[in-house]
């Protein structure tokens, strides 16, 4: 489905437009999901290397892109890689959209992730217990 999807926004829209910026990203979650860790490993590559050239390093996309590159590198038991990925992507995100928003609290959960499979119970306490949901005011929630 997100193949033929993306193939389009390609052709029509070109590599760089966010519709097919995020088709790739929603295709990455997908996979990453049903555990075709490689593959998601592969195809987040490919994104992250797009997103490089579009987007600026300290927009929103572009650390929750490296968030989701962490969790895959956690899921192949990357444990030093993805710490050091999802720690900076938490701390981008933290100071804007902020701590409360649900990009920040999305690799606040990958971080207790990360700690609960590294056998890092305190660190992993550090990030489990999140504020109350709330979107920033200069970004929509759905985005």
């Amino acid at each position: 489905m997100y193949a033929a999807l993306i193939a389009d926004y390609r052709r029509t829209l070109g590599d760089t437009h966010c519709k097919t910026l995020v088709a790739r990203y929603d295709h990455v979650e997908v996979v990453k999901e049903s555990g075709r860790i490689d593959e998601a490993d592969k195809v987040l590559q490919r994104l992250v290397d797009v997103t490089d050239g579009v987007a600026p390093p300290g927009h929103w996309f572009w650390w929750t892109v490296r968030g989701t590159y962490g969790d895959c590198l956690r899921a192949m038991d990357r444990f030093d890689d993805a710490e050091r990925v999802l720690l900076e992507a938490h701390a981008k995100l933290n100071e804007s959209p902020g701590r409360a928003h649900h990009r920040t609290r999305g690799i606040s959960t990958q971080l207790t992730k990360l700690y609960e499979a590294w056998g890092r119970p305190e660190e992993a306490a550090k990030y489990a217990e999140q504020p109350a949901l709330q979107p920033s005011a200069t970004q929509p929630a759905n985005m």
